[in-house]
């Protein structure tokens, strides 16, 4: 794999050294399967092999010819809601057609998006239609539709339209976009009523003011529905379709250190009717060591044990098992304990398979095997205490309060929750899903689901569903599972860490065969070193140099025997790498004009000179220096200014603190210094302008640690906050990073 890297507009002298970073990514897998398969019959679709790799992902959807326009009539549920609140998105009183419309205003100077949670593939013929109205808007406001290739990660423009200054259009225009050039491409759509720049605007929410959009949709084009996503430990996965229809699938690569290729290029299935069998798999005997009055069945399934061929009907008085209707294939079988007593397999039911499979040829199956069935099979991960392996095993529980942590498939950012119900909750519990943050949200314990306090005597079994935002509206089949396999007493505990290659540790309780794995995240929830295939109990760091000062979340999985499910246990312990001294570096790119930042490293006794210095050799021109003290008397600024030092008030600059930084030539910049003995300043009530040392992704917890109740960031164009009490997904502030500078309000 060869990447061509160009870099225009770079200048250097003789005796100079330049350095480029840049990061190459793996290409993404390409199907090599394809074409027509029939319903019920096994295929084995395989992948290009990516350098590095330790799981693949797969992802098939249906598609369909039958596109439904949105214009509001249906909600806000097909939505990702960008925008400021105060105003009903939805109206009614301006319509194209129908009862509602979608209108979009701009209260705040800064763009508002939403975007169609949908997925799209286009012909050469295809065209997006809708009705458009831009009414009151100044120049600047401009309206806009984006498309993105890459699941929403960066977007371009498709269509846009100023505001004209007045009362713009009356009426509803048919807008229609030309899709061709994306003929082929899986496409997601945006609508952004976006300023373009500085100048006045209208932020009246009133009828007439803004965007409004209605009867969207595509024509001559596919949609992609119902998409599911399943891992495998390799670049090869055995799909067993149950029904007919046209389907497109699409693979992933899970590389070293945590992270995903893009999607490769999806490969198109048909899958055709498929005769029914004769084949007959009977003579076989369950035993069973589970409650008296559960139901049993025996069921095949393909190689993979990822779908349920065929079913034996539920007898659990008969001497022997039959399944029925097989064609020609290979098949395991396996046992289930049908705890919804439904007759049928629900995911999440406890399930043992045979070792061995059973190959019917001819309508006739060659082999069979007695099969043990234990009741409570793992389909959930506790984070504390200990939950039996098997009714009557004997283990013990603690007192400690004991959760489970629930993980589902690429949940949109706002559009999903889940509503638990199940033994040790009393009624219900939604969670819903944070992206900054990488998790699931509740009360009282973040990103978990705290499932009682006291000690049960069976292993508990809960459902979940997946829901809208507001646990309205079902969006996902309804799922069982049992609390058993888990891990405790990880360690290194909560504090500090000064070794470079910590040691972890931790006591497994898990199913014969299981494995284990270790991730560790940085601040921002990114995954930076994993490791997994462990059978023992410790495992000591491999990954990257860590960074002085950093935080760091880790989380030790398990992974089942056949490889194919490892998810993760909550977050066990958190720690920040310290080791004692040091150099501590931070990059700055500084444009021309206001640059809010702060200082991670001690600047030393000479740092303003320093600082000037630093950015005139990158080629920038440092203009000022300003510092908000609020303790001074009469005005709170002091100032360096580089064209008249002799006046400066301002004469030393310190860690931890926030300063505006005037410059009249940007530049990119590197500073280095030692690590400081303390990075906290001494907070007032009122204003306070610092910076902060690591990065930080739990704003509420991180203000409630200081008695603060807003924090707030300045990039170079628009402001951002985050204040406590309002909802998180409202806040535009989500993480702080070091050589920032903040605001911080303390109420006095």
């Amino acid at each position: 794999y060869s990447k061509a890297v160009s870099v225009p507009q770079v200048v250097s002298t003789a005796g100079d050294n330049v350095q480029l970073d840049d990061r190459i990514y793996s290409p993404p897998p390409t199907i090599t399967r394809g074409g027509d398969i029939a319903a019920g019959k096994p295929v084995t679709i395989s992948a290009t092999m990516v350098d590095g790799y330790t799981a693949y992902q797969w992802e098939i959807a249906e598609r369909t010819t039958t596109i439904t326009p949105e214009g509001g009539e249906g909600g806000l549920a097909p939505w990702r809601i960008d925008v400021y609140t105060g105003w009903n998105i939805l109206d009614t009183s301006v319509v194209a057609s129908g009862t509602h419309s979608i209108h979009l205003v701009m209260p705040e100077f800064k763009p508002q998006i939403i975007t169609l949670l949908r997925h799209f593939r286009p012909t050469a013929a295809s065209r997006l239609q809708f009705f458009s109205r831009l009414g009151w808007a100044s120049t600047v406001q401009t309206a806009r539709v984006q498309v993105s290739e890459d699941d929403g990660a960066s977007w371009i423009d498709l269509w846009s339209q100023n505001g004209t200054g007045s009362a713009g259009e009356a009426a509803f225009t048919l807008r229609q976009v030309d899709l061709s050039a994306y003929a082929g491409r899986r496409i997601m759509l945006r609508f952004a009523y976006d300023p373009y720049t500085s100048g006045s605007y209208f932020p009246q929410t009133d009828v007439g003011v803004g965007w409004y959009i209605d009867d969207i949709t595509l024509t001559n084009a596919e949609e992609l529905i119902n998409a599911r996503t399943v891992q495998t430990p390799g670049d090869r996965y055995t799909w067993t379709p149950t029904a007919t229809g046209s389907f497109t699938l699409r693979a992933r690569a899970r590389v070293a250190g945590g992270g995903f290729t893009r999607w490769g290029t999806g490969r198109d299935l048909v899958v055709a009717q498929q005769p029914g069998g004769n084949g007959v798999i009977s003579g076989v005997v369950m035993s069973n060591s589970a409650t008296p009055g559960d139901l049993y069945a025996l069921v095949a399934t393909d190689a993979g044990l990822q779908h349920i061929v065929a079913m034996a009907p539920v007898d659990p008085t008969s001497g022997g098992y039959r399944v029925t209707g097989l064609i020609d294939g290979a098949y395991h079988l396996a046992a289930i304990v049908d705890v919804n007593r439904n007759g049928a397999y629900d995911a999440g039911e406890p399930m043992a398979r045979l070792p061995a499979k059973v190959t019917i040829s001819g309508g006739n199956a060659v082999s069979a095997a007695d099969l043990t069935v234990e009741r409570y099979r793992v389909h959930a991960w506790s984070g504390h205490g200990q939950a039996p392996a098997s009714a009557g095993s004997g283990h013990p529980w603690n007192n400690n309060p004991y959760w489970v942590q629930l993980e589902v498939d690429d949940p949109y950012q706002w559009a999903d929750s889940v509503v638990v119900t199940g033994d040790g909750i009393g009624s219900s519990l939604m969670l819903v899903y944070d992206p900054y943050q990488g998790r699931w949200s509740s009360s009282p314990q973040p990103g978990n689901v705290l499932f009682g306090q006291s000690a049960p005597t069976v292993p508990l079994h809960y459902n979940f569903v997946i829901t809208d935002a507001y646990g309205q509206h079902t969006i996902g089949d309804s799922v069982g599972f049992f609390v058993q396999n888990m891990v405790t007493g990880v360690l290194p505990a909560d504090g500090s860490v000064v070794s470079a290659t910590p040691q972890f540790s931790w006591t497994g309780v898990a199913d014969a065969g299981a494995s284990y794995g270790i991730a560790l995240r940085d601040g921002y929830g990114q995954t930076v070193w994993s490791v997994s295939g462990l059978t023992q109990n410790g495992y000591a760091y491999t990954g990257p140099a860590l960074t002085s000062g950093a935080r760091y979340d880790y989380i030790v999985s398990v992974c089942l025997p056949d490889g194919l499910d490892c998810n993760l246990s909550e977050v066990a312990q958190r720690f920040t790498y310290q080791p004692g001294g040091g150099s501590v570096g931070q990059r700055y790119t500084l444009q021309a004009g206001w640059n809010l930042i702060s200082f991670p490293m001690d600047p030393g006794p000479n740092g303003i000179a320093d600082f000037i210095a630093a950015v005139r050799q990158a080629g920038g021109a440092v203009a000022s220096i300003w510092a908000y003290d609020p303790t001074r008397a009469g005005s709170p600024w002091r100032s360096f200014v580089v064209a008249a030092p002799a006046v400066a008030d301002l004469t030393s600059i310190q860690a931890g603190v926030g300063y505006w930084v005037r410059l009249t030539r940007g530049a990119s910049v590197t500073l280095s210094g030692s690590k400081p003995a303390t990075n906290a300043p001494v907070l007032h009530s009122g204003w306070n302008l610092i910076g902060v040392d690591a990065p930080v992704g739990d704003l509420s917890t991180w203000l409630g640690g200081l008695g603060a109740s807003s924090v707030w960031s300045f990039d170079g164009r628009w402001w951002s906050s985050y204040r406590q009490g309002v909802p998180v997904f409202l806040n535009s502030l989500q993480r702080l990073d070091a050589g920032v500078g903040y605001y911080l309000w303390l109420a006095p």
